[in-house]
């Protein structure tokens, strides 16, 4: 495999000794919070590659690492430090996982109770109680169906991948980003457009059985330590929703993880999570509705007295970044100045 500009800087840096130099001198008080999506291979998968966060083994290293050199925070070490303002007196790290994919409960959960490291699970509520092939993993499937050179569409707006001057990952990248940035999309109606250009029917509820985590899987996780938060009901992106909608889609998630659990759901991840994706009024009807922290995904630092508990910012885990790189990243995260 071939490594990139920064993956190579981070194996110098490593096999140099900077790396640990620099870690002695990362010890800031600040949280770091590291999301992942899907654990394991993306060879042979069908849907979305994107959402491979790391493979088992590379999840493994990951939490060694973090416990070696971070206080670990589960959801009371969370709500304690938004309360204080998030004046932490160590270096702390927090692991997410948004979407709530059956592979969260069947690789990553083991290892996670392996390290006695606690994790937060963002579920959107909708896939649980009826799982389904979920709007991104349905493009993905699309563009890797099709036998089409090219993508002519018309809605919401003209937009045209050449499928073979790009190839399939790239067109699926683009096709995942009109989606997400045209706010003025119609779910059924882009699906229905898009599968016919495409000349590729999808079956949604076939094709997601089995993708997801149960009701009871998220109970087993939550019995031992893990945290279960909400990723909304239905996955749908709430920047480009009116206000009842938002609502809607942040106290329905609530009243059912609740139902099922039996206990206060308290965090909530904004899917897609850019600064796009949520809004002042989304902040505010999450806190309305009884959340008290919520995450972003568009990344940066949480310092004290400079990080909204509404807006905890979150960095993306990439299954193609090497330990080295892994590791001089959160070094460097912690290095940063909170001014920047």
């Amino acid at each position: 495999m071939r490594l990139s500009k920064r993956d190579r800087l981070a194996a110098i840096l490593s096999a140099g000794g900077l790396l640990r130099i620099l870690e002695m001198l990362a010890r800031r008080p600040r949280l770091l919070v590291l999301n992942y999506h899907r654990i394991g291979s993306c060879a042979y998968n069908r849907f979305d590659d994107g959402v491979f966060s790391a493979t088992a083994d590379a999840f493994g290293d990951h939490l060694r690492y973090l416990r070696d050199n971070f206080e670990m925070l589960g959801q009371e070490g969370l709500l304690n430090a938004a309360e204080r303002g998030f004046a932490l007196d160590h270096a702390a790290a927090i692991i997410t996982f948004d979407d709530g994919y059956r592979d969260n409960f069947e690789l990553a959960f083991p290892i996670l109770r392996e390290f006695g490291v606690p994790a937060f699970f963002f579920i959107p509520t909708e896939l649980a109680d009826r799982p389904r092939l979920p709007w991104w993993d349905r493009i993905a499937f699309i563009v890797k169906n099709t036998e089409a050179d090219r993508l002519c569409l018309e809605v919401p707006r003209p937009f045209k991948v050449e499928l073979g001057h790009l190839g399939r990952d790239r067109a699926i990248w683009e096709v995942l980003r009109f989606f997400k940035t045209a706010d003025d999309i119609e779910e059924r109606t882009f699906f229905d457009h898009l599968e016919a250009r495409a000349e590729v029917a999808v079956d949604v509820e076939t094709l997601g059985r089995g993708l997801f985590i149960s009701w009871d899987e998220i109970r087993q996780m939550r019995a031992a330590g893990m945290v279960i938060g909400s990723h909304t009901h239905s996955h749908r992106i709430l920047g480009r929703l009116p206000e009842a909608d938002q609502r809607d889609e942040l106290a329905v998630s609530k009243a059912r993880l609740e139902a099922e659990l039996g206990q206060p759901v308290e965090t909530i991840a904004y899917p897609v999570g850019s600064r796009r994706a949520f809004s002042e009024l989304t902040k505010r009807l999450a806190r309305e509705v009884g959340y008290r922290v919520g995450f972003s995904y568009y990344g940066g630092i949480n310092c004290a007295d400079q990080t909204d508990p509404f807006d905890v910012r979150r960095i993306a885990v990439e299954r193609s970044e090497t330990f080295p790189l892994f590791r001089a990243r959160s070094i460097l995260y912690n290095l940063v100045s909170c001014s920047i």
